[in-house]
């Protein structure tokens, strides 16, 4: 019996290695492709194209929150801006603040919770203010 499972275990072993060796193979066959080489010189585009159309967003932004500032006004063709508010807070007060209220159920600072109570108790401590941002339609093919 314990001789039958060596012999078993022996044969999916070498099955094993015999996949691994097809695998490899395969795998270099697929490296040396025209169409595996071709669809790497397609990644680098996109990577490339993508790194550049996130430069251009980045220039949008700037662009449309700068013509906020001149004008207030908060739509563009492409881009609206919307205002968030920002809270801004020592971490350390923030968390003594929470255990000293009753707030705190854990031994470190959840922000998300602390911003709500912050926003409803507005605690010394913290500063509000409003942050622009510029947001861009996803689509944006009637530009082209």
């Amino acid at each position: 019996m314990l001789r039958d499972k060596i012999h078993e275990l022996a044969s999916k072993r070498q099955e094993i290695l015999q996949m691994q060796e097809n695998r490899t193979k395969l795998q270099t066959d697929l490296e040396q492709s025209a169409t595996f080489i071709e669809l790497q010189k397609v990644d680098e585009v996109l990577r490339q194209l993508n790194q550049e159309a996130s430069e251009s967003e980045d220039e949008v932004r700037e662009k449309a929150i700068a013509k906020w500032v001149k004008t207030s006004e908060k739509k563009f063709p492409g881009v609206t801006i919307g205002l968030y508010e920002v809270l801004t807070y020592d971490e350390d007060d923030a968390l003594e603040f929470s255990i000293l209220g009753g707030h705190a159920l854990a031994l470190s600072l959840k922000k998300t919770p602390f911003k709500n109570l912050a926003k409803v108790l507005k605690p010394d401590f913290v500063q509000f203010s409003k942050e622009p941002r510029a947001n861009i339609k996803k689509n944006l093919t009637e530009f082209l």
